[in-house]
């Protein structure tokens, strides 16, 4: 049997809330491409 779900977050600071993700998780934020001041 297949079981779907899904997570949708919500949040007024996209760049507080990716530092969080990727403490919990390990993760080392890359920075923008060249050219561009952010994500």
């Amino acid at each position: 049997m297949t079981r779907s779900f899904q997570v949708t977050f919500d949040c007024a600071d996209p760049a507080g809330e990716a530092v969080f993700w990727a403490d919990a998780l390990g993760y080392v934020i890359q920075p923008p491409p060249n050219g561009f001041d952010s994500w």
